[in-house]
């Protein structure tokens, strides 16, 4: 058994792998020493193929996200795994317990060595009032962007391309945000990226470690020692990039109702997976009235993109 212990938006996550899955645990950025804190959150990974065929057998579709008393259940047909996440019912704590379960060790999909365990820690984590937003992160210092876009606006790429010239890597395309006090603050979790072929070619990334394709034909990879990342930074400014709209380089001020539009989008995928609840649209505004947002059209000119967003983060702030 190997284990580690992890930490997110303050939070300690402790993670066990099965010798079969152990490889997966280098996907996690985070490695930090055991402590006395009890963690908010236990995930086993391991392979129990015939509990995945069990349980994906009489399944309709690629996905599904059930509710069985306490316990959330998400099946996945592609690529074929299991996740479990139910409280703990032993430490009688704010506390729970999650499980990954594989139908194999290795040969496993790119997006799961990549993002393992994903929707578990997501919706532990927003049970804690802790957002995981579909966006790129960024940081210089303690201060970051996070980048919102539609799939294949370039945010992922935006963001590789900077952290290869002196920014800190939040995240390549989830990012988890929360208030601490006055401030709102972006954290990380993986160690890695997905990416398409272009993108590998524009980055001249075809060296970093190989995890796999994904099933949507994208690349996984785990990310070089020269791209530092960042645990977590204050979020001074939202910038919704596009290839086709808006200001070449030119970030372009939105106002709150703007903003939530790129919000909204950002925040689809994981109401999707979970539900709403009745603190989404109170957290959706309280970001949007936050942290400033822009808009700015982007194209492959990395440096003049590097200068952008260097000079938007210098004067960018919060409104509260």
């Amino acid at each position: 058994m190997t284990r580690m212990r992890s930490r997110l938006a303050g939070h300690a996550i402790d993670l066990e792998f099965e010798p079969e899955a152990a490889h997966l645990a280098g996907a996690f950025a985070r490695q930090v020493d055991a402590d006395r804190e009890p963690a908010g959150l236990t995930v086993s990974f391991r392979v129990d193929k015939r509990f995945v065929d069990s349980a994906l057998r009489t399944m309709v579709g690629d996905s599904s996200h059930q509710r069985r008393g306490d316990t959330h259940v998400w099946l996945a047909a592609k690529p074929r795994h299991v996740q479990l996440l139910s409280p703990d019912p032993v430490s009688g704590r704010d506390a729970a317990v999650a499980s990954v379960l594989l139908e194999q060790g290795h040969g496993l999909d790119g997006s799961l060595r990549a993002r393992p365990g994903v929707e578990v820690i997501s919706a532990w984590a927003i049970g804690r009032d802790v957002l995981p937003v579909h966006a790129s992160g960024i940081a210089l210092g303690d201060r970051a962007l996070i980048l919102l876009g539609e799939s294949g606006s370039g945010k992922t790429t935006t963001a590789l391309a900077l952290a290869e010239r002196g920014w800190n890597l939040l995240a390549d395309d989830r990012c988890f945000v929360y208030r601490h006090g006055s401030e709102v603050k972006a954290a990380s979790l993986y160690a890695t990226a997905i990416v398409t072929e272009t993108s590998l070619s524009r980055l001249e990334a075809r060296n970093w470690r190989d995890l796999g394709v994904t099933h949507h034909g994208k690349q996984a990879r785990h990310l070089p020692s020269t791209i530092q990342i960042a645990a977590e930074a204050h979020l001074v400014s939202v910038v919704w990039i596009s290839p086709d709209a808006g200001s070449l380089y030119n970030p372009v001020p939105l106002s709150r109702r703007e903003a939530l539009v790129p919000w909204q989008s950002a925040l689809a995928p994981t109401l999707q997976a979970h539900g709403p609840s009745a603190g989404w649209l109170r957290n959706l505004a309280d970001l949007s009235h936050a942290v400033p947002a822009w808009r700015m059209r982007v194209s492959w000119d990395f440096d003049r993109l590097d200068g952008a967003l260097r000079e938007l983060v210098a004067r960018g702030g919060p409104t509260t």
